[in-house]
């Protein structure tokens, strides 16, 4: 019985690979207007180690390099099963040739998503009408991922109701993004200074 054949994959215009010949180097197409590097290090996260990734300005086209092949084929494979997405639009992967991405000598770092706060503040000025919990959780939604819990106050509110609010969600997600927390509510004060004492300790 003759065995069946891998199929190729086209990459960035390259010579197509097959399967078994897959990298650790994911090649990611048709990315939203605006995507981000943390964008593309939040969609391959899930499936291991990211270990560099790289946003081609201006075209519509990144990489993904994980830490091994297998990481990499995990999600190829995943996405064969299901359309993947990045802010809501669909993008296409592919397994690319290359097996290290390289980078502009003055290119940012890769982002630390470790430091990444699971907890948003969002300001809202000049309202012409009422800004109610179901609004934010209809525009937030559209990104991806689930909301958890959506606390509105007044600036000139109770802050100290809001930032103890503030603080137990964050503790409840990540204990270290408590101090995180508390800053923002002081920029929302315009206590620059006791705001930026607090990110420094929370750092």
């Amino acid at each position: 019985m003759a065995q069946a054949q891998a199929q190729p994959t086209t990459t960035n215009g390259a010579e197509p690979v097959t399967i078994d010949d897959a990298t650790n180097v994911l090649f990611v197409r048709q990315l939203p207007q605006f995507c981000t590097e943390l964008d593309l290090q939040l969609f391959a996260q899930p499936f291991g180690n990211v270990v560099n990734v790289l946003k081609v300005p201006i075209r519509d086209l990144g990489f993904i390099e994980f830490d091994s092949v297998q990481s990499a084929a995990s999600c190829y494979h995943y996405y064969q099963g299901q359309p993947p997405t990045i802010r809501g639009q669909m993008v296409d992967i592919k397994f690319s040739t290359r097996s290290h991405i390289t980078k502009p000598a003055n290119a940012a770092p890769m982002p630390d998503i470790s430091r990444t706060s699971p907890v948003l503040l969002v300001t809202i000025t000049m309202c012409n009408h009422p800004v109610e919990c179901d609004t934010l959780y209809h525009i937030f939604t559209q990104y991806g991922g689930t909301v958890l819990r959506i606390i509105i106050f007044e600036k000139s509110g109770d802050i100290k109701i809001a930032e103890k609010e503030l603080g137990t969600l964050a503790r409840r997600l990540y204990s270290s993004d408590v101090g995180v927390a508390h800053a923002a509510v002081l920029y929302a004060l315009d206590d620059t200074a006791a705001a930026e004492d607090a990110w420094q300790a929370a750092c």
